[in-house]
């Protein structure tokens, strides 16, 4: 069984060092890729059997109109009662093609997170990743800064904001 990786649409994951986010990311790159592979599988031996029936079905009669689609409209969601092999392709290529768009996004933000090391880290206290719909899309280095000798409050954490491109970068 493929480790679980939770898939919050949106979603702020907290780090203690760069190097526990570059793990993270490289998890949830892995588990894309593995879903890839899953769906793209899954889907092609779909599509072998929806093949194999056609083939066998046009040979015993050929059909004289198209049939509507299986898909039935049942409040905001789709039902599919008439052919659950093309109803379940359908749904592995939907998932596939997301899936695809979710690893390729996380490829990048794990070759722009290499460029982090040029950020001054030193003293940061936490990094926040920022996932929009499952992709690393924003880093957030919280620094901590001492207060002056007569402040009697505890230390100020300073922001850095950082996009998953390396732009965007604002220090507050």
């Amino acid at each position: 069984m493929i480790d679980r990786i939770p898939q919050f649409g949106d979603d702020l994951v907290t780090f203690d060092s760069t190097e526990s986010m570059r793990l993270y990311i490289k998890k949830l790159l892995n588990y894309y890729q593995k879903q890839v592979d899953r769906y793209g599988a899954a889907s092609g031996e779909m599509m072998r059997e929806v093949l194999r029936r056609e083939n066998s079905a046009k040979r015993q009669e050929k059909r004289k109109k198209a049939d509507p689609s299986p898909w039935q409209k049942m409040g905001s969601l789709l039902v599919n009662t008439t052919d659950s092999l093309l109803g379940k392709n359908e749904i592995n290529l939907q998932l596939l093609q997301e899936y695809t768009f979710k690893l390729r996004g996380t490829q990048g933000a794990l070759e722009a997170f290499e460029g982090l090391e040029r950020f001054d880290l030193e003293g940061s206290s936490s990094l926040i990743l920022y996932l929009k719909d499952g992709v690393p899309g924003r880093i957030v280095v919280e620094h901590v800064r001492p207060n002056p000798p007569d402040a009697t409050a505890s230390a100020k954490p300073a922001t850095t904001v950082v996009d998953s491109e390396g732009k965007g970068v604002q220090q507050r």
